[in-house]
């Protein structure tokens, strides 16, 4: 994998999502922080909440269920990456560097799932 191409795309989606966020007069800052992680869990709840109603309609997502799970990843990680960019912090570092730390666990390192 290319690292400086992931660099470089990165950065400049944030740059795109926070010039978004500014257009619709939303701000990020440390004061907001908390609010804004907790944003980041309701998008994952939303994401489960379009799980549980698939499993209450059948036992093979349909394409609309994958859309709308899609849909609320993507609405976290953009909320992720707002705050990233916002805060000055390297996300993109701390990415790679945290993918290191994963690829030298063992197996399920001691944990069930």
């Amino acid at each position: 994998m290319d690292i400086q191409a992931l660099v470089i795309a990165m950065r400049e989606l944030q740059e795109r999502i926070v010039a978004t966020r500014h257009q619709h007069g939303f701000e990020t800052d440390w004061e907001n922080f908390p609010v804004k992680v907790m944003l980041v869990v309701t998008e994952m709840a939303e994401a489960v909440e379009a799980h549980r109603r698939w499993l209450a309609r059948s036992t093979v997502p349909s394409k609309q269920i994958q859309e709308d799970i899609a849909e609320e990843l993507v609405d976290a990680l953009i909320r992720i990456l707002d705050i990233a960019h916002s805060l000055d912090l390297d996300f993109v570092t701390a990415l790679c560097r945290k993918m290191d730390v994963n690829d030298r666990r063992p197996h399920l390192h001691g944990k069930r799932y």
